[in-house]
């Protein structure tokens, strides 16, 4: 059958269906765009499908004339876009056996490889056809999203750091770096300069969900042939960010018996929580469960909620300012010193002291001293010496512990008595 002859309209819905690297090597040979939109109308639309329609040049032109309708014979003009679409196929070929030996690399090495430009527009086309458009910040960026496709072809997700999970506006510069693999082997990697900032409230939270939900579905339509995957949708991580942001999590408060409601958790407790939540979930879809029952059996771990988010919020909770441990009497210091009073404050026994001024009972400095039930002599007061308001009901002499006298140690007028 003879070419067909699009009209522009036509054309522009063909274009669109070609892989980007395809339509650079059709375009850099010069073939004829109503060609081109012929053969992504037939099906050829991808770099690979179009070097493996044949082994060598002579079966090309076997394939373009009997399947494609380009009679050579017809005209000079079919002649030359024959010549062209040859001179298209070469390098064609030439670029995909070194993008193959690229991800074998990859493979053996054991190191993530950047998703190409190419290939991450086709995918963030399928995104767009099935899910809508996206923000450029909830497109995720090359680097980020070729570690996920490698976790999807080992089928071995791994919980993310935030302050990786980058969107296609945040600057990627491109950077080898060493580093250990499990063996201990030395490895390079390539991959991206920067880090993001973690994430400082709720919204920035949800925009990192967002990117790694993106993410995962982007994955999977570059890998259509895994069922844990399957199901998953934006709102799979939409409903993650609201339990996270919710009263359950985040604005989690319980009431106090004076009445008063409980401070909201830390920050950091809330994020240490999320990814312990998305560190559990992963390890599910490795035994097979889907992401979605995953991440709601994870969400659901009473376990997991008791070890990191519940006891830390009650250790929180029950510790208690340095002010108030101070204003309490709960120095160290003040208590050792209120369970032993000075030996100047102690009664004395008979004998032991003789003669005035002695630090006994009679004569001494002792006089001052209130006297407790039974004529025992009671401490000093260390909080009211030091100048530390208390409510005189600590059971301890309010007098300088220097000269006795009726005021704190802070204002005695002599403090070398």
């Amino acid at each position: 059958m003879p070419v067909k002859v699009y009209d522009e309209a036509e054309k522009i819905i063909a274009f669109a269906l070609l892989e980007s690297q395809l339509a650079f090597a059709l375009d850099n040979a010069g073939v004829d765009q109503n060609f081109q939109a012929h053969l992504a109308t037939c099906g050829v639309t991808t770099l690979a499908r179009f070097v493996h329609m044949a082994e060598d040049v002579v079966e090309l032109k076997k394939v373009l004339e009997k399947d494609l309708g380009l009679v050579l014979g017809e005209s000079m003009a079919l002649r030359l876009i024959c010549c062209d679409v040859v001179n298209a196929w070469t390098n064609a070929k030439a670029v995909l056996a070194k993008k193959c030996e690229m991800t074998a690399e990859a493979r053996v090495s054991e190191t993530a490889l950047a998703v190409g430009t190419g290939d991450h527009k086709v995918m963030l086309a399928a995104y767009t056809a099935k899910h809508g458009k996206l923000n450029k910040s909830e497109v995720p960026g090359r680097y980020f999203l070729g570690t996920k496709i490698e976790e999807v072809v080992e089928n071995e997700p791994k919980p993310e750091l935030l302050t990786e999970v980058s969107c296609k506006q945040d600057h990627e510069s491109d950077i080898w770096t060493p580093c250990f693999n499990e063996q201990g082997q030395v490895r390079t990697r390539k991959g991206s300069l920067t880090k993001v900032a973690p994430p400082i409230d709720g919204d920035d939270l949800r925009k990192r969900h967002r990117l790694i939900g993106n993410a995962w579905i982007m994955a999977h339509m570059n890998h259509t042939n895994r069922p844990w995957l399957k199901n998953v949708t934006p709102k799979t991580w939409s409903d993650f960010t609201d339990f996270v942001m919710g009263e359950l999590v985040a604005k989690f408060q319980v009431e106090l018996p004076n009445g008063k409601m409980t401070a909201l958790p830390a920050w950091s407790t809330v994020l240490h929580y999320e990814f312990q939540i998305r560190k559990a979930a992963y390890e599910l879809v490795a035994e097979g469960v889907p992401m979605e029952k995953a991440l709601e059996s994870a969400m659901k771990d009473g376990n997991l909620r008791q070890l990191h988010f519940t006891t830390p919020c009650q250790f929180a909770l029950n510790s208690k300012p340095i002010q108030q441990v101070v204003r309490n009497h709960t120095d160290l210091a003040d208590n050792i010193r209120n369970a032993f009073p000075a030996i100047e404050d102690r009664k004395v026994p008979k004998g032991k002291a003789k003669g005035k001024g002695k630090k006994g009972v009679k004569g001494g400095k002792n006089d001052k001293v209130k006297k407790g039930k039974g004529g025992k002599a009671k401490g000093v007061c260390y909080a009211f010496n030091n100048g530390t308001a208390c409510d005189a009901n600590c059971g301890f002499n309010h007098i300088c512990q220097t000269c006795k006298g009726e005021h704190p140690r802070t204002e005695c007028p002599n403090p070398r008595a």
